[in-house]
């Protein structure tokens, strides 16, 4: 291999190397003085790192300069496992000055023009993105918890222990996390404690009621949305006395991101809300009270995630009497009563991420 030294490459150099290549030697001595090897298929030539980096910026210059006035080229890109929006904004980086980008929505493809040297780094990076994202389907169940009938069987699903942050819930440990609003419970369910098992014993037992089983099925690292309620009329007055009706969403919210690891874990970030309109004040406005709370919780791919604590209180006015006279005209009254009943649900939620497997 023939080796060419730049003019200003001038010296000595004194060393002693024991079991090295003739390549690892240069490679020792160019470093050690500063200097660069620029190797071509006829020979290898020697530098200092100043003539080097003059010669780059020099190159540099006169592709940028005839980037100026060549040509341009268009190409048209199909975008096969992604949108065309997401990967738009990294091609943009790679344009020339000159160079132009555009989306075609209905073939989801990108509408590139540029300079002929720029386009096949832009083709390569197009097909680097366009990879196919996985995909997660977030199984959720919604239980409504009877707190008088779970009270009347022995059970305390919200009882501490000893310890002050471990719960126990039908054989399920759970981690107690505090919130402004009040306590959020988050657990997972053990591998010991089947789900259905649970929601069986919820069931028979008249313990409490399954209020929805919503299923959504999201991309990796996109947030999912569930929401059950419904959207009410409530009025309010504005500040220039003006009645104003709006229409307010109240239920439970569930908004989940997931994110898939290593070892096919899955990061969830959790966000629960329950709403609810409380009281309204005739020509005024309404009260409503909200419970909201976020954590992050590692699990196993289709592993449970309990998430407890969203409590509501009801309110009812049940009539009691004896039958038939209660219901006598006029006379009736003195033989029924009415006796308020405060009633405390508690609501859970599981939730089951599972990678969907093309």
């Amino acid at each position: 291999m023939n080796i060419i030294a730049d003019h200003d490459v001038q010296g000595e150099v004194s060393l002693h190397l024991e079991e090295v290549t003739w390549r690892q030697a240069l490679d020792a001595i160019t470093t050690s003085q500063g200097l660069y090897s620029k190797e071509t298929d006829e020979f290898i030539r020697v530098m200092t790192q100043e003539s080097y980096y003059d010669e780059q910026l020099k190159v540099h210059s006169e592709r940028m300069e005839q980037e100026k006035v060549i040509g341009l080229e268009q190409i048209v890109v199909k975008v096969e496992n992604a949108k065309a929006d997401d990967i738009e904004g990294s091609v943009k980086n790679l344009l020339s000055d000159r160079g132009r980008i555009g989306i075609d929505q209905r073939t989801n493809s990108l509408v590139i023009s540029d300079v002929p040297t720029r386009l096949p780094l832009i083709e390569e990076t197009i097909q680097s993105l366009d990879t196919k994202t996985p995909q997660i389907t977030i199984e959720t169940k919604l239980v409504e918890l009877n707190n008088r009938a779970l009270s009347e069987i022995g059970i305390d699903w919200t009882a501490m222990t000893s310890t002050g942050d471990i719960i126990q819930f039908l054989g399920a440990k759970a981690i107690m996390e505090t919130t402004a609003v009040g306590q959020v419970l988050y657990s997972t369910l053990g591998h010991d404690v089947s789900l259905d098992g649970v929601l069986k014993a919820v069931e028979t037992g008249n313990l409490g009621e399954i209020v929805g089983l919503p299923k959504i099925t999201v991309v990796d690292h996109k947030e999912g949305l569930i929401f059950m309620g419904e959207r009410v009329p409530l009025t309010t007055v504005d500040f220039s006395g003006n009645v104003v009706v709006r229409m307010e969403e109240v239920g439970t919210e569930l908004a989940v991101t997931p994110h898939i690891t290593e070892g096919n874990k899955i990061l969830l970030e959790l966000k629960p809300e329950r709403s609810a309109v409380t009281e309204v004040i005739p020509g005024v406005g309404y009260r409503m009270s909200t419970q909201r709370a976020s954590t992050e919780v590692v699990v196993d791919d289709g592993d449970t995630v309990v998430i407890g604590g969203l409590r509501t209180t009801e309110e009812t006015n049940l009539q009691k009497g004896v039958p038939i006279l209660k219901e006598i005209p006029l006379v009736g009254s003195l033989f029924r009563y009415t006796r308020s009943e405060v009633l405390e649900k508690d609501l859970i939620i599981f939730v089951t991420p599972t990678i969907v497997n093309h």
